[in-house]
């Protein structure tokens, strides 16, 4: 009876909002990007005070421009109290530091994304910026990091192998939980574990280039996921230890996938 009196209920119209055309918009962020530092201060003001999807657009223009005032701007921005727009200037900020390396690692920029994360944990793109931009500071943090979810988790990893084209060596207990996150229930974390030892900036002396992560990567040889044992096999080549391990190696050139 009472799916009977549902069914002659006559269903209620839902509103869907019409999309917003922003082409105009998008055609000015874009012109004030390619002016560079004649279309900065525009940007800026953009950022500051238009309405929320001019803000989006013209925080990431000024990680495509750079430099000291676009990355002053952005650095203020990670303080904003709406996500959306927090996310958005952390992303800007990663693109602006891999653009120009002699950015990253600004105090300021470590201490904003820090204080970021410490509001939103979970929030992968905080992390990731986190490994783009900020310096040795932000280590234990991403290390701590790779035992949470496994988003996160993969996030993290991923971030501390960006470390390594920074060249910012890992710390005995990140090197200990990398090695943990290869035995990661979750391939996506496996895999950026692998990923993240293949990029490490080992330096000297050489007896770290083998150890337990040298075992580690052997075992990932072994791995249900074609992606995993591909990635163990190119982080032991790039960590030297192709002797040390040749035989796993060999066996390697067996895999069923090509």
């Amino acid at each position: 009876a009472l799916l009977a009196v549902l069914a002659a209920c006559p269903g209620k119209a839902v509103d869907h909002p019409k999309p917003v055309d922003d082409t105009a918009l998008r055609i000015q962020i874009a012109g004030l990007e390619a002016a560079r530092g004649d279309g900065l201060e525009s940007l800026i003001e953009l950022a500051n005070n238009g309405d929320q999807p001019t803000k989006l657009l013209a925080l990431r223009g000024l990680g495509r421009v750079g430099g000291k005032k676009a990355l002053a701007t952005l650095v203020a921005a990670v303080g904003d109290p709406e996500l959306a727009i927090l996310d958005t200037a952390a992303q800007a900020i990663g693109i602006a530091t891999s653009l120009d390396e002699d950015t990253a690692g600004q105090p300021a920029i470590s201490k904003a994304l820090l204080d970021a994360h410490a509001k939103h944990p979970e929030d992968a793109a905080i992390v990731e910026a986190l490994g783009r931009a900020a310096d040795g500071s932000a280590q234990s943090v991403l290390a701590t990091a790779l035992a949470g979810s496994p988003t996160i988790a993969e996030a993290s990893a991923v971030a501390l192998g960006r470390f390594g084209r920074r060249k910012i060596a890992w710390l005995a207990p990140t090197q200990t939980a990398m090695i943990a996150a290869t035995k990661h229930v979750d391939a996506r974390v496996r895999l950026a574990a692998a990923y993240a030892l293949a990029r490490e900036h080992l330096g000297k002396p050489a007896e770290r280039y083998l150890g337990d992560s040298g075992t580690a990567l052997e075992l990932l040889l072994k791995d249900s996921d074609a992606l995993i044992r591909a990635q163990a096999a190119q982080a032991l080549g790039r960590r030297k230890t192709v002797i040390a391990h040749g035989a796993a190696l060999v066996r390697a050139t067996d895999d069923p996938d090509w």
